[in-house]
């Protein structure tokens, strides 16, 4: 049983990579329905087959059903050389979405073009809340990793994929209960991992090497198949890596949630996890310092708390605590700033901010940091390992560039580093906000962050 803890505490800068590829030579492959041609990356030497379907469309009476596999062939072949549309959903990933519709069940890949066999496969579930995000999101563009994979002597093939948001996927009520309809979104997702068993080995993937990765809701998704139907293991995957979300997180923020079935969804996370009832299989795992600070601003502001009297409401109405624990959580939360987060070093020990965030902004952001996520990161290690499975632990302690000190190294600040995305594409000002920064991430940054995304991304690349 190995242990080991990949503690990420640099303050880091700049690469460059190749710029958009051009694409000739198309590749082809024949899965089971038929024959897709993709395109070729001169730039890095991958193929990409974009936008290639995994389910029958999601409409008319299929639209509020759960996900059937595809049920047609053909001759002749097919194009897959286009990201396929986003999800309707709503947020401000969404918003800048162009393509958006209600035929989105789709999944990309990309592999290296030299012709190998049984490569393991990386499957990367975006987060967004489960109400946002897309496999279409260039921020999650698997070029750079797939390429930092063969830069170390590791290929691997990256599948990204679409699923139902909001409504579409996580309509909750007793109505829906009673027609089996739930949690739409996860089992979208289950059924893509299906079609990457069938379907993988035709693009030189290893059907037993399958690892699943997530980040925010994609993690917490990534958690929900390691405790699918009470943990029943369907091989569909060998290994899991979870930034910032698990089993046990809660989904607070989110209107739409997933529903206690019975049948995919069998309790609570943390209730399955400590009866035993998840996939056995290594774990990567890990929190960002700051997770805190973009809870606390979340809902939709900051919530300018500056005092006891401010503080205990919130607990109250956003938490729902009872009485006697919140008395335990103003105890274990002292308003003592040097103890709260964020923690960067460009920050004075007592610092309190001005509005809109309020006196007590570092005591409120390591209360939600803990509760949502690292709190329950910690416990999931750990049952992992009492369980004698492997689990890898980091913390990532990095303030990309322009993120306010009042931030720190929050959540969602690690993609780029995770995935190798060192130029930054796909952030742009449409996407950027105070806690995504108003600049790419590693801007008028040095080597130093370059090395850190390098490092970081071979790290979740040898998790196989």
């Amino acid at each position: 049983m190995k242990h080991s803890i990949l503690g990420i505490l640099l303050a880091l800068i700049t690469g460059a990579v190749s710029k958009p590829p051009l694409l000739k030579k198309p590749p082809t492959v024949q899965v089971k329905n038929g024959t897709y041609i993709g395109t070729h990356s001169n730039s890095y030497n991958q193929d990409f087959f974009l936008g290639i379907p995994y389910a029958q469309p999601p409409v008319k009476n299929l639209r509020f059903n759960t996900a059937q596999s595809l049920n047609t062939t053909w001759s002749g072949k097919k194009s897959a050389n286009s990201y396929p549309t986003a999800c309707i959903g709503y947020g401000t990933d969404n918003g800048v979405y162009k393509n958006t519709s209600k035929d989105f069940l789709y999944l990309n890949i990309v592999r290296p073009s030299e012709r190998r066999r049984k490569l393991p496969v990386l499957v990367w579930i975006h987060g967004g809340g489960l109400v946002e995000g897309s496999a279409i999101d260039q921020r999650y563009n698997l070029s750079f990793i797939v390429h930092q994979s063969e830069a170390i002597g590791k290929p691997i093939i990256g599948i990204s994929l679409n699923y139902r948001l909001g409504a579409l996927g996580f309509l909750n009520s007793d109505e829906v209960a009673r027609t089996v309809n739930t949690n739409l979104g996860f089992k979208d997702q289950r059924l893509a991992l299906h079609w990457v068993q069938e379907n993988i080995p035709a693009f030189g993937g290893d059907p037993e090497q399958v690892t699943i990765w997530g980040e925010s809701a994609g993690a917490f998704s990534v958690g929900a198949h390691l405790t699918a139907f009470g943990g029943r293991d369907d091989r569909l995957f060998r290994g899991a890596i979870m930034d910032s979300g698990n089993p046990a997180s809660p989904n607070l923020w989110a209107v739409f949630t997933p529903s206690e079935d019975g049948d995919f969804i069998q309790g609570s996370g943390s209730e399955l996890l400590s009866m035993g009832k998840f996939v056995h299989v290594p774990i990567m795992i890990g929190t960002n310092t700051d997770e805190g600070t973009y809870f606390a601003s979340k809902d939709p502001t900051p919530k300018n708390i500056s005092s006891d009297a401010e503080f205990i409401p919130y607990l109250q109405d956003n938490q729902h605590l009872p009485t006697p624990f919140i008395q335990e959580v103003l105890r274990a939360y002292a308003d003592v700033p040097s103890e709260g987060i964020p923690g960067v070093p460009t920050l004075p020990a007592s610092y309190r901010p001005g509005y809109p965030y309020g006196s007590q902004w570092r005591r409120l952001a390591a209360y939600c940091g803990d509760s949502v996520i690292i709190a329950n990161k910690r416990w999931t290690s750990q049952i992992w390992s009492s369980a004698g499975l492997d689990v890898y632990s980091y913390r990532f302690n990095i303030v990309p560039a322009s993120i306010p000190g009042v931030f720190g190294a929050s959540h969602v600040q690690e993609i780029p580093f995770a995935f190798y995305n060192h130029n930054g594409i796909g952030y742009n000002e449409e996407n950027m906000s105070p806690w995504n920064g108003t600049e790419e991430p590693f801007e008028d940054k040095g080597a130093d962050y370059a090395e850190a995304a390098r490092l970081m991304s071979s790290f979740w690349i040898q998790r196989y």
